[in-house]
């Protein structure tokens, strides 16, 4: 425990003295206050007031200051503070839609209309959101494999909430003929059947039919889950070897 009785402000230098000492017990760059005082000037009872810029002078009382105590407490806040803010900054769970992918004979991926076939009352290409792989597996048994699309930034959507698929920066790759829309699409959510999404065929293709925008999706979603970060990929369903080609 050292008492300080006077603490000097030379130009950029600080002297700390113990009571009835001549001699600085240490001299540190004002920068320098953090690993003994914390903040420099905010210890409680350190009242402190500057005369000058050059030579200020400290109000002449004693100050009681446990360095090593102060460092400790200080590293025991910066470690406490550093995991807080990790927990604080670690990413959400992915909110995941899923559709049925069929292969060919020898297991291979099939991209073609026929596996994003647009339909419906209110034409669209439909999806379904499962908590994870497992959940998808066990809803769709008779899936060889599975497209998974990863909505960003998604919680706990209502009827009626949209996301973006894709990326503008991924080119659809389809047909000019089939008039492609440009990505990101839109998927809307109704829940109706349960984890119901769509994207709207008028959101995938400038075609009025399906057979155009079942073709656009089946290039778009290859170029998707060919692309590193768009957040589309493919997973086991029955098989145990479904890999994007």
């Amino acid at each position: 425990m050292a008492k300080i009785t006077r603490v000097y402000f030379p130009g950029k230098r600080t002297i700390w003295k113990r009571r009835n000492e001549e001699a600085p017990v240490a001299c540190l760059q004002q920068r320098s206050f953090a690993p003994f005082l914390g903040r420099a000037l905010t210890i409680p009872g350190c009242a402190m007031r500057y005369c000058s810029p050059q030579l200020a002078a400290v109000e002449e009382r004693e100050i009681m200051v446990s360095a090593m105590q102060h460092a400790k407490k200080s590293s025991v806040f910066t470690i406490a503070t550093l995991l807080a803010a990790a927990a604080g900054s670690a990413p959400a769970q992915a909110y995941s839609l899923y559709r049925t992918m069929q292969t060919d004979r020898s297991g291979s991926l099939r991209w073609i209309a026929a596996n994003f076939g647009v339909s419906g009352p209110s034409p669209g290409l439909h999806l379904f959101h499962y908590a994870n792989d497992a959940a998808a597996r066990a809803a769709m048994p008779n899936a060889p494999c599975l497209l998974k699309i990863d909505l960003p930034e998604i919680a706990s959507p209502k009827p009626g909430s949209a996301a973006p698929v894709g990326e503008s920066r991924i080119s659809v790759d389809a047909g000019r003929m089939d008039q492609p829309h440009p990505f990101p699409w839109s998927a809307e959510f109704d829940n109706n059947p349960a984890g119901h999404w769509a994207i709207p065929r008028s959101q995938i293709s400038a075609v009025p039919t399906n057979n155009a925008a079942s073709r656009v999706a089946a290039a778009g979603f290859r170029s998707l889950a060919t692309t590193p970060g768009s957040g589309v990929t493919v997973v086991n369903g029955n098989l145990a070897n479904c890999a994007v080609d």
